[in-house]
């Protein structure tokens, strides 16, 4: 339009994951961290810098999981009585607000590659551990501590469909992490890609 300032919509759908960390002393009990849910849903108003240039800045709800899995934990280091390594298995979910400060660089006429930070307010957060194989009641007390970070970085794609409607993909990087209560191997950062549809009002 004649004005610089577009209104958009961004919803967005994905996965997100820990990376985790072998440090080798403790590798009979590792952590793990399988892929989770990660859906989110923004307001954000963007500014044309120039032909090329965008700035977008607004407002966002994320809902994420993370998981992870203690592994092979053994009672007196062995097997015994042929019962199975226990395992703790947990699940983190995450309700956050997110203000993120976008630049998108335009390739071409449909085509644009960005990168930009947010800002993450954490307003609720839900866990729930499940012990398989339990041999002793005290691993009941013992799980990883979980660590929200208040900010993540991000690189993302948009293809234009048609004139109000963007579709790309969304790769973000936040320093969310566990570590053990059993000292085995950490988890961190978080990893996160997402499919993003872009709605101009």
């Amino acid at each position: 339009n004649k004005y610089n300032f577009n209104l958009i919509i961004l919803p967005g759908i994905g996965v997100n994951k820990l990376i985790a960390h072998k440090d080798g002393q403790f590798s009979s009990i590792p952590t793990r961290s399988s892929a989770g849910l990660n859906v989110s849903i923004s307001t954000l108003v963007e500014y044309k810098a120039s032909y090329r240039i965008q700035i977008t800045t607004g407002i966002g709800y994320k809902l994420n999981q993370f998981h992870t899995e203690i592994n092979n934990i053994l009672s007196n280091g062995n097997i015994n009585n042929g019962l199975n390594p226990t395992q703790i298995k947990e699940t983190y979910t995450n309700s956050y607000m997110t203000i993120p400060l976008l630049l998108a660089y335009k390739i071409n006429g449909k085509m644009y590659i960005g990168t930009g930070i947010s800002y993450d307010y954490l307003f609720n957060s839900h866990f729930r551990k499940k012990i398989i194989n339990k041999t002793d009641p005290i691993f009941d007390k013992y799980g990883n501590k979980y660590y929200f970070s208040k900010y993540s970085v991000m690189l993302f794609y948009k293809y234009t469909i048609i004139r109000k409607l963007s579709i790309g993909p969304n790769i973000s990087i936040s320093p969310n992490r566990t570590s053990s209560e059993f000292l085995s191997n950490s988890t961190g950062p978080s990893i996160s890609v997402d499919l993003h549809f872009e709605l101009r009002i």
